[in-house]
């Protein structure tokens, strides 16, 4: 929805966290759940949508048919999209090859480059016509543990031809589109620092901005500032409190370099202080499903794979020492369970956009409960999103603008885009 008051941008939840591969699953999911959510949180006012389409999906709604049944939804019901995630290529009948694991080949894989089109084709066709702007989220470039240098170049490589793709979608249809790579622990992009050297020392090399001007036409600053546009960085507050990273610094870093915040996640870490707390949640935690914990001692930033893996490392009696899970967490709450979380960093990141309007668009992230709900945890699951955006709402000092100011949908003939992939 587009917030207006002390912060004015556009604020959503992400649609990921209704599991749903195919585009009937996806738009089952959609009229399950959205119409409830904006009830509760934008009665009078057009509500924007956070969609995750899989490859699956975002092929699917190539078809006129299945994207004029997209646009029929989105109108009849007051909704407008503005953001994408484009993360998972896709969670069932993923390919064994991806190194990423289930349904995320990285960006040195051509696979990635061609799903990422497509979304930037259906984003074009579907934002609205007032507004022009529209941010894709995507993985952060790849694991951290398996790219080498030639992987590098590909990804470099593949990343300006989309940057390329996106030029040539401004120039047909008048839409910025940002690809917004989003940094998480464990990945080449883990933190700010990373995304800084990524960007200077590879994105923006001359090399790339050589390639980049051959393809696009574009030359000198045009290029630079092109490039610059439509390659950014997405703000997962989750990822990023579990780094101990602070939002001011971040934020500061990011605008000396001129990289591009074009999105941002609103969730929280969990923070472990002592040995209790790390104790009962050892106990309910999931062997089948390891815990990454990132611990600071002193000045000093460690990564370990599970609990068990920290558990096992000596704190000597009386060692001042915190762990942080990334698992997106509400945000609205200072504690989980025996937990407390990161809260304070997203109250800290909302104040700076308050402020400064660090970013356009806000999207409240929640971890998915899985592929079945009972009736009543879909109820519940609405209601606690909807408590999500009204938190972030509040700390925005922000209200929904009535309908009428807002965006509307729209509803064009065609709108099918072009597979047109740079070289």
């Amino acid at each position: 929805m587009r917030l207006t008051g002390a912060s004015e941008c556009h604020l959503t939840y992400s649609t990921s966290v209704h599991p749903a591969e195919t585009w009937r699953e996806v738009h089952a999911a959609l009229q399950r759940h959205v119409p409830l959510i904006k009830a509760k949180v934008a009665p009078n006012s057009e509500f924007g949508v956070g969609l995750r389409l899989s490859a699956l999906a975002a092929f699917e709604l190539y078809d006129p048919a299945n994207l004029e049944e997209l646009r029929g939804f989105l109108s009849d019901e007051g909704l407008y999209v503005f953001t994408l995630d484009g993360h998972a290529f896709g969670r069932r009948g993923v390919m064994p090859d991806s190194r990423w694991g289930p349904g995320f080949p990285d960006w040195a894989d051509l696979r990635r480059l061609a799903y990422s089109n497509v979304l930037a084709d259906l984003l074009a066709g579907l934002l609205p016509d007032d507004q022009l702007y529209g941010s894709i989220s995507t993985v952060p470039v790849g694991n951290k543990g398996t790219i080498n240098q030639s992987d590098l170049s590909l990804i470099v490589r593949n990343l300006v031809r989309y940057a390329a793709y996106l030029v040539y979608l401004r120039n047909r249809t008048g839409n910025t589109i940002t690809i917004a790579l989003e940094m998480t622990p464990g990945c080449l992009l883990e933190t700010t620092s990373d995304a800084i050297h990524f960007f200077e020392h590879h994105l923006l090399s001359q090399p790339a901005r050589v390639h980049f001007a051959t393809v696009t036409g574009l030359v000198g600053d045009a290029a630079e500032e092109a490039l610059r546009t439509h390659v950014g960085l997405c703000l997962d507050l989750s990822h990023i409190a579990a780094q101990f990273e602070k939002p001011s610094v971040c934020i500061r870093a990011l605008d000396q370099a001129g990289i591009r915040i074009a999105k941002a996640q609103i969730s929280a870490a969990l923070r472990i202080t002592d040995a209790a707390e790390a104790t009962t949640l050892l106990d309910s935690a999931s062997e089948d499903t390891p815990t990454p914990v990132i611990e600071q001692r002193g000045e000093s930033i460690a990564h370990y794979a599970d609990l068990h893996a920290a558990f096992e490392q000596p704190i000597e009696p009386h060692e001042r020492y915190e762990w942080r899970i990334d698992c997106h967490a509400p945000a609205s709450r200072a504690r989980v369970g025996a937990c407390s979380t990161t809260q304070a960093f997203a109250r800290d990141f909302l104040r700076l956009q308050r402020d400064h309007a660090v970013t356009a668009h806000l999207e409240v992230e929640a971890d998915s409960c899985g592929d079945t709900h009972s009736a009543e945890q879909e109820r519940e699951l609405c209601a606690n999103i909807a408590r999500e955006i009204q938190w972030v709402c509040k700390q925005l000092n922000a209200s929904p603008a009535p309908s009428g100011t807002g965006s509307k949908s729209r509803r064009k003939a065609g709108g099918k885009g072009s597979l047109h992939t740079a070289s």
